[in-house]
């Protein structure tokens, strides 16, 4: 979905990709494996729970996202509509 949106809407429109450090990195990711494969089992449920929020918050924020690209979808449709034809 990232990618999408970064390479194809937002380009289409002419808008400005979201940064990488407004998403997760390969790098952090790694990092949370690594930190689950030293959790006891206990634990894991409480940061299963985290990387659940997580995820939900970036769902949230391409939720956004995705809302800011219909909005450019809609004036591009008025824009062309508002064109004379010749």
């Amino acid at each position: 979905l990232e990618k999408r949106d970064n390479e194809v809407y937002r380009s289409i429109f002419e808008a400005t990709p979201l940064t990488d450090s407004a998403r997760t990195k390969a790098i952090e990711k790694k990092k949370e494996i690594d930190k689950i494969n030293l959790i006891k089992g206990d634990d894991l449920g409480d940061e299963i729970a985290k990387t659940l929020n997580n995820i939900k918050a970036r769902m949230a924020y391409e939720v956004e996202s995705y809302n800011a690209i219909e909005k450019l979808i809609n004036n591009q449709e008025t824009k062309l509509a508002s064109i004379p034809a010749i």
